[in-house]
């Protein structure tokens, strides 16, 4: 299973499309939290946040891809839903 489908459940997302504007930050959030990053390859990594953030950062370690991503999740899950 890819990275982007991983979070598409457990985030409860009908679609790999909600994972982007998202309600669901700290959802998405959690899941990185209690997945295993290495089971996911660089590429992957590189490739959600893309998709997520809107920006295309390549990092040389899934550990840093996902870190960028969590950060970026929890900065966004504490703004208010009616700011973004």
């Amino acid at each position: 299973m890819e990275l982007l489908e991983y979070l598409r459940i457990q985030t409860d997302c009908a679609y790999i499309s909600d994972l982007r504007g998202s309600t669901r930050f700290h959802s998405i959030k959690n899941a990185i939290d209690h997945c295993h990053v290495q089971q996911y390859s660089l590429r992957e990594w590189n490739d959600a946040v893309e998709y997520i953030t809107g920006k295309a950062i390549l990092f040389s370690k899934a550990e840093e891809a996902a870190e960028c991503l969590k950060s970026y999740l929890g900065s966004r899950a504490s703004i208010p839903a009616t700011n973004r």
